[in-house]
């Protein structure tokens, strides 16, 4: 019975070396049979032992795959330095006796190990083929078993050093890189020569004597790869140790001797194409599998390298073996490969086996970046000039490569929320996450370079950095970047922690593209303009919206989240107005071309753009709301503080309101306006044609802004106890708020704002401009258009009889009815003779510019057709924007304010709610009970046609 049994692993192991020294032996040859090491016989191949080598090594990987076992029985019996002499043997013999690899006399067993033993044909006639290809199985049999060392370091819980230090020796380094260009040199010419007389290496199916010379070439280099890669990852998470340190310096200086990492690069980079994968096939064929393996190990070994350089403390060593021109070539060509690939094959090694650097280990192509972060600039500066490509080419490489890996991100991620995973992907949930963060990580370390350019440079590389930025923030806010924003405390240490989270980077990232942007108001129309059309593929606005929303549900008030929140709104500010009115421009019938969304992309809608907006104003409700949210620390701000957080929302949701209408303004202008006297104006802010979603949007955001902005901007105007406006923000933002709310909110909407109290408290402030008490700051013919702009609320106002109570005091030239008193608002009572005297301004401006179609000539931009015609008033709740339709909504769930789930009114099926909870508070305390009823009747009568 123990016959039968199993043998041990230490006693196959001991069987493998004395095979091993048996290969290691020339042939015999009559009469004695002379040894290698006899200086007077060439050295020769042993057809026979290394047949039986062959088969050894199968049999003994199928009965005892390799593991962390196997490292002690291989130091005792010395197996790799025997097969590193073995394969120099083995390659000393095909330079002097090529003709001595001769087809094994017998049949080796099929179906063990990797595959079946090679077989020729009787009837083939290119001998020299032969030679490479019996050559080629025995460096792939001496390869192998210094891989299975590798393997069983990687599986080891700790590290065998005996074991580490031969596979790093210099021997065993160099006889994996003359492996390499042995393969290059030989195997690659007769490939491809193979492949030509049997009809193309692109084949499905091609000839035997093409698939077999790549099927083992591809296992070669896959194993000297992967023995190079462990090396290189088990001596950079060494301990810091002068042992580890020590050994450190020797694997470089083995690298560098050897040239190994240069050697490999060079024969991925010349490999043929593998075959093209049939679209049924279940399977790679052994070529491919093992090619994109080889490539995957040698990113890893760049990338431990690059990323392990304080660790190594080697940044010149290091940056040396990064740039030699084959591995510089490899990195290079990797780039070139991910930027013209799509996010359907990012993932895929079969999807782009050409051999210059498949997309499974594609993604280490940007490891030189990790060399650039972790030095001081002037280092890194030397190095990035040395490891990347030129700018201008790195730049667009860059935005290529960051969409690829982006969407890529998406998919993985989305797939596993699904729990839909892609053939032959790891189903680990934790080891897709990992993978997907690494991504982004090297994304992040590029965007770090891109801040290294100079001035010229920067602005030639201008819309590819804007893009790849966008991109890799995009990456950032998928794989949870703004999950990890710091909450609590404002601690410094604890904060500066976080330089390398998925924060830190979104936050440096953001940073980035702020400071790109910072003179958006300067460039020309043009420069905006394709910056956008850069822009809009990303969706920048979304990603903000996400990160923002992490902000806003996490806790926003720390020195770093405020930041972050500041930097979301400036971009908000700068290009949401432009967004959206590519989108209008493109409206067909408005003089654009069609509308986003083909391609197979999903449409577009509004709230792509504006839910950054709308998380902002939720932000700043519910920070008004807030205890002490609207609180002035007079320390805080005698030392420079930011104020109140609503303040710096309310603001920004102002200043961007501002932006739309000039957008809108803009586009609905006439390019020459007729002469003086009558003539129709030009219609802007009323309600827009239902199919133009993007104008509509865009007003629906205007009013939202203003509907939000307004209160907060009055608690905190500089005529009110506390107040931290400056005189000039404050009249105009008030004014700009006050008029828009006033032409885009229907009238119960706006009642609720107490639009007399924003009237009384802008006619003390305007007054104070007439006085010089603060009065500076206004840009010339400013005031007088702000002053006029007052005026226009109230003539609209006044043109409503359900608003016309709300202003009969200020028309009468009396004082406002009790009903009216805003004491409690801090506005006082209505002071018609203090508007009369703070319109001064306006009241010469209109003398000097004459009146227009009855109404002032300042004003058509300012005032919708509703005013001047029987239109309907602008819907609101919104109708385009998916928005809750509680006022007081501060539900920050999901990845974006588009993705929000909202559950329809069953009373009236006019509104939505995000929940339950938005539901009652809107029914009870906002009026809802009362409205309801009357939007399901005006819902039917819609529908029955009446």
């Amino acid at each position: 019975m123990e016959s039968d049994a199993e043998p041990s692993l230490e006693e196959c192991i001991r069987r493998l070396r004395e095979v091993i020294d048996a290969a290691t032996l020339n042939a015999p040859a009559p009469p004695t049979g002379a040894s290698a090491s006899d200086s007077s016989q060439p050295p020769t191949a042993n057809g026979p032992a290394l047949a039986r080598l062959y088969t050894e090594l199968a049999a003994v990987q199928a009965q005892h795959p390799p593991c962390a076992d196997w490292a002690e029985p291989l130091v005792q019996h010395g197996i790799v330095p025997a097969a590193v002499a073995l394969l120099q043997h083995i390659l000393l013999a095909y330079r002097h006796s090529p003709s001595s690899f001769q087809p094994p006399t017998t049949t080796l067993p099929e179906g063990a190990g990797e595959g079946p033993a090679p077989a020729k044909e009787a009837d083939q006639e290119d001998k020299e083929a032969d030679h490479v290809l019996y050559c080629l199985v025995a460096v792939r049999t001496a390869a192998l078993l210094v891989s299975c060392a590798a393997e069983s370091l990687v599986e080891g819980a700790l590290v065998h050093v005996q074991l580490w230090e031969q596979l790093a020796a210099r021997a065993t380094l160099q006889a994996l890189a003359d492996a390499a260009r042995g393969v290059e040199a030989e195997v690659w010419p007769a490939q491809r020569a193979a492949a030509a007389a049997g009809g193309g290496a692109q084949d499905v199916q091609g000839p035997a004597g093409s698939c077999e010379l790549a099927s083992h070439a591809a296992v070669v280099l896959s194993s000297v790869a992967l023995s190079v890669s462990c090396a290189t990852e088990l001596c950079s998470g060494g301990a810091d140790d002068a042992t580890w340190a020590a050994a450190r310096q020797q694997l470089l200086a083995a690298l560098k001797d050897s040239g190994v990492l240069s050697a490999l690069s060079a024969a991925l980079l010349s490999a043929p194409p593998c075959p093209e994968v049939a679209p049924d096939a279940e399977a790679l064929d052994d070529a491919t599998h093992f090619m994109a393996a080889a490539q995957s190990d040698t990113f890893d070994a760049l990338e431990w390298l690059a990323t392990g350089t304080v660790t190594w403390a080697g940044l010149e060593a290091v940056t040396a073996l990064l740039a030699a021109p084959d591995v510089q070539r490899l990195r290079w060509a990797a780039l070139e490969q991910l930027a013209g690939s799509g996010p359907s094959t990012a993932g895929d090694p079969a999807a782009a086996p050409d051999g210059a650097a498949s997309a499974q280990g594609v993604q280490e192509a940007a490891a030189a970046p990790s060399v650039v972060r972790l030095h001081d600039t002037a280092a890194r500066l030397a190095a990035a000039r040395r490891l990347l490509p030129p700018p201008r080419r790195l730049a667009a490489l860059a935005a290529a490569c960051s969409r690829t890996l982006c969407l890529e991100v998406e998919v993985e991620l989305q797939g596993l929320a699904l729990g839909v995973m892609a053939p032959g992907a790891d189903p680990d949930a934790d080891s897709v996450r990992a993978t997907c963060m690494g991504l982004v990580k090297q994304l992040a370390d590029l965007a770090f370079v891109s801040d290294t350019l100079a001035e010229a440079e920067a602005r030639a590389c201008a819309p590819d950095v804007l893009a790849f930025n966008a991109w890799a923030l995009r990456a950032l806010a998928a794989g949870g970047g703004g999950a990890a924003v710091p909450v609590g405390g404002d601690d410094e240490e604890e904060e500066a922690e976080e330089d390398r989270t998925p924060a830190g980077d979104a936050g440096h990232i953001l940073h980035l593209l702020c400071l790109k942007l910072n003179d958006w108001r300067d460039f020309s129309p043009a420069t905006q303009a394709a910056y956008v059309q850069r822009l809009l593929p990303t969706g920048l606005m979304r990603s903000l919206d996400c990160l923002l929303r992490h902000l806003a549900a996490t806790g926003p008030r720390t020195q770093r989240g405020r930041g972050t929140a500041a930097e979301c709104l400036l971009l908000l500010s700068y290009l949401l107005p432009d967004m959206l009115r590519s989108h209008i421009v493109a409206t067909p019938g408005a003089g654009g071309g069609g509308a986003p969304g083909g391609g197979g992309e999903p449409a577009w809608h509004p709230q792509d753009e504006v839910g950054l907006l709308v998380t902002a104003a939720k932000l700043a409700t519910h920070e008004a709301a807030r205890p002490g949210g609207l609180v002035v620390d007079p320390y805080e701000m005698a030392a420079g503080g930011p104020g109140p957080l609503a303040l710096t929302l309310a603001t920004s949701l102002a200043s961007a309101a501002e932006d739309l209408v000039n957008m809108l303004t803009a586009l609905a202008r006439p390019a020459r306006r007729p002469q003086r006297g009558r003539g129709p104006a030009a219609p802007v802010l009323g309600r827009p044609p239902e199919a133009d979603l993007a104008t509509a949007g865009a007003c629906e955001a205007i009013a939202l802004a203003s509907l939000t902005a307004l209160p907060i901007l009055e608690r905190l105007a500089p005529d009110t106890p506390g107040g931290l406006l400056d005189l000039h923000s404050a009249v105009r933002l008030l004014t700009n708020c006050l008029a828009q709310g006033v032409q885009l909110l229907p009238p119960a909407e706006l009642l609720a704002l107490q639009p007399q109290r924003t009237l009384a408290l802008l006619g003390r402030l305007l007054r104070r401009t007439r006085h010089g008490r603060g009065g500076g700051g206004f840009e010339q013919g400013e005031l007088p258009h702000l002053a006029g702009a007052v005026v226009g609320a109230l003539v609209h106002m006044a043109a409503d009889t359900r608003l016309a109570g709300a202003v009969a005091g200020w028309l009468r030239g009396g004082r406002a009815a009790p009903s009216l008193d805003l004491a409690r608002g801090g506005g006082g009572l209505l002071d018609p003779e203090a508007l009369a005297e703070a319109l001064r301004p306006w009241d010469v401006a209109g003398a000097a510019e004459g009146m227009h179609d009855g109404h002032p000539e300042g004003l058509p931009a300012r005032l919708p057709d509703g005013v001047r015609g029987n239109e309907p008033p602008p819907a609101w709740p919104p109708r385009v924007l998916r928005l809750c339709a509680n006022p007081g909504c501060t539900n920050f769930a999901g990845p974006a304010e588009a993705d929000l789930p909202l559950l329809m009114c069953n009373g009236c099926q006019a509104v939505w709610y995000c929940g339950q909870g938005c539901q009652r508070q809107h029914w009870r305390a906002t009026g809802h009970r009362g409205a309801c009823a009357g939007l399901r009747a005006a819902r039917e009568a819609a529908a029955g046609g009446g």
